[in-house]
């Protein structure tokens, strides 16, 4: 699924609402956001003297949660972020933002990592988490997975103990789409086990059909442990992994 935002740029009240437009805000394909002719220094002034401050000082200092929010929580982004984010950039948040979350979710149920046998442990199995970080977080990418050891829910009649897998994708909004774009099923091949793993993000491009990713490798075990693969992309349209880094 490629997914992208539109490239929005709309004016701002700076620093101050009723105050002519000083500033625009644009909103990047990649889901950053960008103040331009915005002078900030008069907001941080006004918030060392506990004075209000401009919805330009509020959208830059909480862009990682805004958009965070619009793919995790959308329903109570509209609530918190009404009065403070133009309706145009609302509107492309709440159309991208699941629509991220949903390519994370497609891209684990096209993947093939064995999973745990959860015929007699109901909490057994393998099951998908996924956290997106913002623009301007430093946050490591990775996919992995960590078997636990987990009991039957009904512990008192059925005394069994099982493992659970719970396969990580970590990465930020601008790593994850860049990666959509690329690698539309965010899933590559490795030849070598016969499985599609998750990735993550892309580290390196070398050339049109070859980049360096950040993806989950499966060992012997059931286990996921996060691994740079040089991949290359096929006549079919897939990326193959054809070398684990």
């Amino acid at each position: 699924m490629r997914v992208r935002y539109k490239r929005i740029v709309v004016p701002m009240h700076c620093p101050e609402e009723g105050m002519a437009d000083t500033a625009l805000l644009e909103l990047t394909t990649k889901g950053e956001m960008v103040l331009h002719g915005y002078d900030r220094d008069v907001d941080i002034a006004a918030e060392a003297l506990g004075l209000p401050v401009s919805p330009c000082f509020i959208i830059e200092q909480q862009w990682d949660v805004i958009i965070v929010d619009s793919i995790a929580r959308p329903q109570s982004m509209r609530s918190s972020y009404f009065e403070v984010l133009p309706q145009k950039v609302m509107q492309e948040l709440l159309r991208v933002g699941p629509r991220i979350k949903e390519a994370a979710e497609e891209a684990y149920y096209e993947s093939t990592y064995r999973e745990p046998s959860s015929r007699w442990v109901d909490r057994a199995g393998m099951s998908f988490k996924s956290e997106l970080f913002g623009p301007r977080s430093a946050v490591q990418t990775s996919v992995s997975g960590t078997p636990e050891k987990v009991w039957h829910s009904k512990y008192g009649k059925r005394q069994y103990s099982g493992v659970a897998v719970r396969v990580t994708l970590v990465t930020t909004v601008p790593a994850y789409i860049t990666l959509l774009n690329k690698i539309p099923h965010g899933v590559v091949f490795d030849p070598k086990s016969k499985t599609w793993c998750m990735a993550a993000s892309i580290v390196k491009v070398i050339d049109r059909n070859s980049v360096v990713v950040v993806a989950g490798k499966q060992g012997r075990g059931v286990a996921v442990d996060s691994r740079r693969a040089l991949v290359q992309k096929g006549s079919d349209g897939s990326w193959v992994v054809k070398k684990w880094l």
